[in-house]
């Protein structure tokens, strides 16, 4: 295992605390790197002066598709995790940034939101900000595809090195990966959960357009799908169960996709922001 600039998680102060626990927008958007970095930009733009912390849900498909019948399934089940970031991260809005118009989109998403708020087990703000924004066309596809996590504090914009800056730099990606995010990173690859299934079928057709070379499974310290810091007998504990769970999604991975490269890191995080990438 090689470390890379991180330290051992600390005790977080209250600050640290609220920090890691408020977000105010949620971005759904292209899981193209490209389209990533302009929806980060869109959303500091209509933010002037906002901390710049925001989850991030992708998807890998067209996103416009989530707007047909084909992309239903999608459709719901990003809706169920804009509504678990909204409840974790005590957020305000959900902006859905996309090619082109963003209007059936948006639509589509609102509509499906409104149907499923009330089995949600808290209770979510109906008249939740729904805000489309309009992409530009992505330059020549990523050889390689990032599976992360939605936590806000890896998108910052506050950070000195992002973490996309930073997987870039550690792995050697060109600028602009592919990325897929949801809540637990590379947690929910294997399993017989819905999610498994819908993270699993976009990875394959995306896979045929894209032919990646190199797949990055990623979780993150103190992650709430996890059950955060206090459910690990310290962080020696906290890196050992990460590994393991890394190395299953790994072998599920690695027998649908044989001849790629498939890497594993972990995201150490501490208080606010990242310390660094622990790569497997």
């Amino acid at each position: 295992m090689t470390m890379r600039s991180t330290t051992a998680p600390s005790p977080r102060t209250i600050a640290e605390e609220q920090h890691a626990k408020s977000c105010q927008t949620t971005i759904i958007t292209s899981g193209q790197g490209f389209h990533l970095r302009h929806a980060s930009l869109l959303a500091y733009a209509k933010q002037p002066g906002y901390a710049g912390r925001f989850d991030l849900l992708t998807v890998l498909c067209d996103p416009q598709k989530l707007a047909t019948p084909l992309g239903h399934d999608l459709l719901t089940q990003l809706v169920a995790d804009a509504m678990l970031a909204l409840d974790a991260h005590q957020g305000e809005q959900i902006l859905v940034a996309v090619p082109g118009d963003p209007t059936a989109v948006v639509e589509a998403f609102r509509r499906q939101f409104l149907q499923d708020i009330s089995s949600y087990r808290k209770p979510i703000n109906p008249n939740t900000p729904i805000i489309g924004l309009s992409l530009d066309e992505a330059p020549e596809p990523s050889e390689s595809v990032v599976i992360a996590c939605m936590e806000p504090r890896q998108w910052d914009q506050a950070n000195t090195a992002p973490f996309l800056d930073q997987l870039v730099k550690v792995y050697g990606l060109d600028a602009h990966p592919d990325v897929l995010a949801m809540p637990g990173g590379a947690r929910d690859v294997e399993g017989k959960m819905k999610r498994s299934a819908l993270t699993i079928a976009q990875l394959q057709a995306r896979h045929v357009e894209r032919n990646w070379q190199r797949i990055i499974l990623t979780c993150h310290e103190d992650c709430a799908v996890f059950g955060g810091n206090a459910a690990f007998h310290g962080p020696q504990d906290q890196r050992n169960k990460l590994t393991d769970r890394l190395k299953i999604s790994r072998k599920v991975l690695q027998e649908r996709f044989p001849r790629r490269a498939l890497e594993t890191a972990i995201v150490s995080i501490e208080g606010g922001k990242i310390a660094g990438i622990v790569h497997l």
